[in-house]
């Protein structure tokens, strides 16, 4: 891919790649897409090599994370037993709503697909995809073996008369 600059002192045109010039929204998509396509373990070695200030704020998160665990599942165990607690900030209270609000979003809508995948399972013509056309395909051929064909060589066997 190449960017056509026009140099305004020359009225000469140069090509230059897209790489050499910033830009950030190009540079926002790149990284979404390699974030959400990549696997974890793929994008935390890309992570790595490319951005090792976010790689070690990433990690920091997750050791973090292990360290307080048990503080978490406490917090978060309290404040479904009563979720008007006063003993937290606002802060965390209203990080706590919205928490639970995504999950229980995640919950319903993994529950709806479960339903349908279950009744999916559970159909009975497993084997065909398009049930009703399957009823008229046996029907013509019932209806050929009944009529003994004149010409076994024409396409007339797959035209449908009225």
């Amino acid at each position: 891919m190449y960017n056509i600059i026009m140099d305004q002192k020359n009225d000469v045109i140069s090509s230059e790649t897209f790489d050499s010039l910033p830009d950030p929204t190009n540079s926002f998509v790149d990284k979404i897409t390699l974030e959400l396509l990549l696997n974890k373990t793929h994008y935390q070695k890309y992570l790595c090599k490319t951005d090792p200030q976010l790689y070690a704020e990433k990690q920091e998160f997750l050791e973090s994370c292990s360290r307080f665990r048990r503080p978490i599942v406490d917090m978060t165990t309290r404040l479904l037993e009563n979720p008007n607690c006063n003993n937290y900030s606002r802060e965390v209270c209203d990080a706590f709503d919205k928490y639970a609000q995504v999950l229980i979003r995640y919950l319903e809508i993994k529950e709806m697909s479960d339903q349908a995948q279950s009744v999916f399972d559970n159909d009975d013509d497993d084997d065909t995809l398009f049930p009703e056309s399957m009823n008229l395909i046996t029907e013509k051929e019932s209806s050929k073996k009944s009529k003994p064909s004149s010409r076994s060589s024409t396409l007339d066997s797959f035209i449908l008369r009225k």
